[in-house]
C-alpha cells in the first residue's frame, strides 16, 4: 500500500510539473483582452427608460461585440457568449456562444442575430457578452453588459390600459401608467376622458385632468364647462361657484355677468337682501342688485316694486315733496298720490308749510277743505274760525257766495245796455261800411228794429237812474255836439270801397258796378290785385257757381250768374 501511494504521489508531481507553464500562460493571456463596445442595432431599440433598451419580443434583433487584444498578448482561443440573465429568479441562459482566435494587438467584431427572443426570457434582464479563454480551466476574461427589457407589442407593460404599441405610438411611457401624473391613467385618457395623457390640464384651465374627473365632474377639455363665462379654475377656486351650472344661485343671471358685470354674488340670489332677485333688479326694475335701496328714500326696492307700487329708482314717486318712505313711515300718506284726502293741496305742502293733516281734507273740521281755504278764501286750514268773529269760516264764504247771483244779476243787464249803448252811439263809423245786400236782407232790418227797441230802453232807464236825468244824448247824436244822418234801409246800397270787402264780395261790387259783366283784365285793373290772384279767386267762385267764366279770344269775360251772353259772337268778342 505505501508503494502504491507514492507511485500516485510521483504521478502528480510530474503531471503539475508537466501542466504548471500552460495555466500560467492561458491566465496571462485573458489579462490581454477586452470587450471594446457591445450594442443593439439602433433599429432594434424601440424604447429606453434610463439605463434601459426595450427590446420586442417578436421581432429580430442584433447584438453587435467588438473583442480586442493588447500588443503584449499572444495569440489565443477565445468564447464569446451573448448570456440572458433574468432579474427574477430564472437562470441564466446562453443564447449563442462563438470561438475567436485572436492574435496579439488585434480587433475582432463579432455580430449575433437573434430572430426573436426565447418565449421564457421576456421581461427585465441583464444581457451579458461573457468572454472567456478556450481552455481547461475556462477563466472569464472579459465582459459586458446591457439592462434589457423584452416586450411584447400588445402586452401593457405598466397595467394603464393602453398596449405598449399604442403607447409607444402615442408618446406615453408604457413603464409609467400615469405619464403625465395628472391623477389619470394613460389608457383613461387615451380611450375614455380624449384628454392628453402627456399634458396635466389638458384644456389649460387651471385645474388638472384628474381632479376635474373624480373631483369637480367637469370636462378635462373643455376650459369653461358650464358655458356661463367663467373658467373652471376660477369658479372652484376664486368664486366659489358650481363649475357645471351657468347659474350658480339660480336667480336668472349666469355667472359670469354677476362677476364681471353687475358685481353681485353669483352664489346668493338676492346680493343686497332687498327681496328682488338679482336678475328682477337688473331686468325689470332697473335698480341696483348691490343695493337694497336704490333711490334712498327709506324703502326696500322689493317694498317699493310689490307693496307700495312706488318707483324704486325716485325718491319721490309722485312730487309731492315727501320722499316715498317719509309719506309710508313718516306722514302715512300715499306715495302714490300728490293729494292722498283730495283737498287741493299736495301732501308735502301740508306736511311742511301749511301744517295740516294730509291725510284730512278739512284739518280744522271747518266745512272747507283745506286746499279752498289756503288757494281761494286765504283762510286759516288749522283754525276754524280764521277771523275769530264767531261766525265759522265755512258760515262766512256760504253766506257770501250767495250773495253773488244777485249781483250778477243786477251787473250783467246793465253791461249788456252799456255795450249796444256804445254800439248805437259809433254807428255813424261802422254803418256806412256794411255791405247794401246785408242792410236790405230781413235778418238787418230786425236786428235794426231790436236795437232801437233796445236802444229806448237804455235811454230810458238812464234818464230814470237818479242823478243821471238829462244825460243821454238825443238820436243822431254825438257827444261833441255833431248830428249824423241815420242811414235807413230805405236808402239803398251804401258804396263801400273795396279794399274794406272780401275777395269774393269785391269781385262781386266790379260785377255789379259794370251791369254783371266784365272782361277778367278790368278786374285785375279795379282792384289792383295781382293776375294770379285775380285768376286763383275766380277759380274758387266759379267753382261756386258765384261767377261765370267766358273764354273770349285772348281773354275772359267775368260775369254774374245769369248774364252770360247769347253765343259766341257777343257785343264783347274783339
Amino acid at each position: 500500500m505505501e508503494t502504491a501511494a507514492r507511485v500516485l504521489v510521483l504521478g502528480a508531481l510530474l503531471l503539475s510539473a508537466v501542466l504548471a507553464p500552460g495555466v500560467a500562460a492561458t491566465a496571462q493571456e485573458a489579462e490581454q483582452i477586452s470587450v471594446a463596445g457591445s450594442g443593439f442595432g439602433d433599429g432594434d431599440v424601440v424604447a429606453e427608460r434610463g439605463d434601459t433598451q426595450f427590446l420586442w419580443a417578436g421581432e429580430e434583433s442584433t447584438l453587435t461585440v467588438t473583442l480586442e487584444t493588447n500588443a503584449s498578448g499572444r495569440e489565443g482561443h477565445y468564447e464569446a457568449c451573448v448570456r440572458s440573465e433574468p432579474a427574477d429568479d430564472r437562470s441564466a441562459t446562453d443564447l449563442e456562444c462563438r470561438s475567436v482566435k485572436l492574435a496579439g494587438n488585434s480587433t475582432e467584431e463579432l455580430t449575433f442575430t437573434f430572430e426573436e427572443w426565447p418565449e421564457g426570457l421576456y421581461g427585465q434582464q441583464t444581457v451579458s457578452v461573457v468572454v472567456t479563454a478556450d481552455t481547461l480551466s475556462r477563466d472569464e476574461a472579459a465582459r459586458a453588459t446591457h439592462d434589457v427589457s423584452v416586450i411584447e407589442k400588445g402586452g401593457d407593460e405598466d397595467g394603464d390600459g393602453a398596449t405598449n404599441r399604442r403607447e409607444l405610438d402615442e408618446g406615453t411611457n408604457f413603464t409609467d401608467s400615469d405619464t403625465d401624473d395628472d391623477g389619470l391613467s394613460d389608457g383613461l385618457e387615451l380611450d375614455t376622458y380624449g384628454t392628453d395623457p402627456t399634458e396635466t390640464d389638458t384644456d389649460g384651465d387651471g385645474l388638472d385632468d384628474g381632479p376635474e374627473v373624480r373631483e369637480y365632474r367637469t370636462d378635462p377639455t373643455e376650459a369653461d364647462t358650464d358655458g356661463d363665462g367663467l373658467e373652471d379654475d376660477a369658479e372652484v377656486n376664486r368664486h366659489g361657484t358650481d363649475p357645471n351650472s351657468p347659474d350658480t344661485d339660480g336667480d336668472g343671471l349666469a355667472d359670469a355677468l354677476e362677476v364681471n358685470t353687475h358685481e353681485t354674488d353669483p352664489t346668493d340670489p338676492d346680493t343686497d337682501g332687498d327681496g328682488l332677485s338679482d336678475a328682477d333688479e337688473v331686468r325689470e326694475h332697473d335698480t341696483n342688485p348691490t343695493k337694497s335701496d336704490t333711490d334712498d328714500d327709506g324703502l326696500s326696492d322689493a317694498l317699493e316694486a310689490y307693496t307700495f307700487e312706488t318707483d324704486p329708482n325716485r325718491a319721490d314717486t309722485d312730487d309731492d315733496g315727501l320722499s316715498d318712505g317719509d309719506e309710508v313711515y313718516g306722514a302715512s300718506t300715499d306715495p302714490t298720490d300728490p293729494d292722498t284726502d283730495g283737498d287741493g293741496l299736495e301732501d308735502g305742502a301740508e306736511a311742511d308749510s301749511h301744517g295740516t293733516n294730509p291725510n284730512r281734507a278739512d284739518t280744522d273740521g271747518d266745512g272747507l277743505d283745506d286746499g279752498p281755504e289756503v288757494n281761494r278764501y286765504g283762510t286759516d286750514p288749522t283754525d276754524p274760525d280764521t277771523d275769530g268773529d264767531g261766525v265759522g269760516d265755512a258760515a262766512g264764504v256760504n253766506a257770501g257766495e250767495r250773495l253773488a247771483p244777485l249781483a250778477l244779476l243786477l251787473v250783467v243787464p246793465l253791461a249788456g245796455l252799456a255795450v249796444v249803448g256804445a254800439l248805437w252811439t259809433t254807428r255813424g263809423r261802422w254803418l256806412p261800411y256794411v255791405p247794401g245786400r246785408v242792410r236790405e236782407s230781413a235778418v238787418w232790418t230786425r236786428a235794426a228794429a231790436w236795437t232801437g227797441r233796445v236802444r229806448d230802453a237804455a235811454t230810458r232807464r238812464a234818464s230814470a237812474l237818479p242823478g243821471e236825468a238829462g244825460t243821454g244824448e238825443a238820436d243822431g247824436a254825438r257827444s261833441d255836439g255833431r248830428e249824423y244822418p241815420e242811414p235807413s234801409p230805405d236808402d239803398g246800397p251804401t258804396e263801400v270801397p273795396l279794399e274794406m270787402l272780401s275777395n269774393e264780395d269785391a269781385v262781386l261790387a266790379v260785377l255789379r258796378r259794370n251791369g254783371g259783366r266784365v272782361r277778367q283784365s278790368a278786374i285785375v285793373r279795379e282792384t289792383g290785385w295781382s293776375k294770379s290772384k285775380v285768376s286763383r279767386v275766380l277759380s274758387r267762385m266759379a267753382d261756386d257757381g258765384r261767377v261765370t267764366k267766358i273764354n273770349v279770344g285772348r281773354g275772359n269775360v267775368i260775369t254774374l250768374p245769369g248774364e252770360e251772353p247769347d253765343g259766341a259772337d257777343s257785343p264783347f268778342s274783339e
